[in-house]
C-alpha cells in the first residue's frame, strides 16, 4: 500500500513539475527574440573583427624588418579572434533555429485551436509573415556563411605561409599574391552581406518581441 501511495505522489509531483516548466506563448516569443538578438550581437562581433583583422594584415604587409614579428603576432591574434567569433555565431544561430522552430510549431498548434474565423485568419496571416521574415534571415545568414568561409580560409593560409617563413623575403612574396591584393575587397564584400543579415535579424527580432522592439542581449 505504501508503495502505491509513493508511486502516486511521485506521479503527481512529476505533473506539477511539468506544468511549472511549460512555457507560455509570450515566453516562447520572448525566448525567440532574445536568441535572435544574441545571434545579431555575435554576427556584429564578427563584422567588427573582420575590420580589425584586415587592418593587422595591412600592418603586417607594411611592417619594417624589425617590426615584422610583432606585426605577425598581432595578425595571428586577430585571425584567432575572428575564428572564435565565427564559432560563436554558429552556436548562436543553432540556438536561434531551435527557438524559432519551437515558437512557430507552438503557434501553428495554437492557431489550429482558434474557433473564431476572423481571429484565425489574423493568426494565419501574421504567422505567414513571421515565417517569411525568419526565412529571409536564414537566407542572409547562409549568404554570409558562404562568403565568409573562403575569406577565412585565405586569412588562415596567409598566417601559415608567413608563419613558417617569417622573413622579409617570405612576407614580400606573399604580399605580391592576389590573395593579399584582394583581401580588402573580399573582406568588404563579406561585411556588406553581414550588414544585410544584421538588418534582417533586427527586423525579425522586433517582429517577435512582445515589446515590438528588438532586444539587446
Amino acid at each position: 500500500m505504501k508503495r502505491h501511495i509513493s508511486t502516486f505522489l511521485a506521479g503527481t509531483l512529476t505533473l506539477f513539475v511539468l506544468a511549472g516548466c511549460k512555457t507560455t506563448a509570450p515566453d516562447r516569443s520572448a525566448r525567440a527574440a532574445d536568441s535572435i538578438a544574441a545571434t545579431h550581437d555575435s554576427l556584429q562581433t564578427v563584422r567588427d573583427q573582420i575590420t580589425s583583422t584586415l587592418a593587422s594584415l595591412d600592418a603586417l604587409m607594411a611592417a619594417d624588418d624589425t617590426g615584422l614579428r610583432s606585426a605577425y603576432d598581432q595578425y595571428a591574434k586577430d585571425v584567432k579572434s575572428l575564428q572564435a567569433a565565427c564559432d560563436s555565431v554558429n552556436k548562436r544561430a543553432k540556438d536561434m533555429r531551435a527557438k524559432k522552430a519551437d515558437y512557430l510549431q507552438a503557434w501553428t498548434k495554437d492557431k489550429a485551436e482558434v474557433q473564431n474565423e476572423e481571429l484565425r485568419l489574423i493568426a494565419k496571416e501574421r504567422k505567414a509573415e513571421t515565417t517569411a521574415a525568419f526565412e529571409r534571415v536564414r537566407t542572409e545568414l547562409d549568404r554570409a556563411s558562404t562568403a565568409f568561409v573562403p575569406f577565412m580560409s585565405n586569412l588562415n593560409d596567409i598566417q601559415k605561409v608567413i608563419g613558417n617563413d617569417l622573413t622579409p623575403e617570405g612576407r614580400g612574396l606573399v604580399a605580391q599574391t592576389a590573395v593579399v591584393a584582394n583581401a580588402n575587397d573580399h573582406g568588404n564584400a563579406v561585411v556588406a552581406i553581414m550588414d544585410s543579415a544584421l538588418e534582417e535579424l533586427k527586423k525579425v527580432a522586433a517582429r517577435v518581441s512582445p515589446t515590438g522592439v528588438a532586444p539587446t542581449s
